[in-house]
């Protein structure tokens, strides 16, 4: 395994957690596309149900709000 530690400059500076709102088919892709991971275990094992749900999200990036509205999400916090 190849491991390469970040320089001060290029680590993260902060930290987002924020809840997102919806029903039916979880997007994904929004994980990869904001860099975001679920916050605990409980949060993974609501990911594929379709009703409606609250998932809080762990990110080093700011949430696109507008992005997981085209999906019916709705980012709160």
């Amino acid at each position: 395994m190849n491991v390469t530690k970040l320089a001060a400059a290029d680590q993260p500076r902060e930290f987002y957690k924020y809840t997102v709102e919806g029903v039916g088919y979880f997007p994904f892709e929004m994980l990869r596309y904001d860099s975001a991971w679920p916050a605990g275990s409980e949060a993974v094992s609501r990911l594929p149900q379709l009703e409606n749900r609250c998932i809080r999200l762990c990110s080093y990036r700011p949430p696109t709000v507008d992005r997981w509205r085209s999906f019916g999400w709705i980012v709160q916090d």
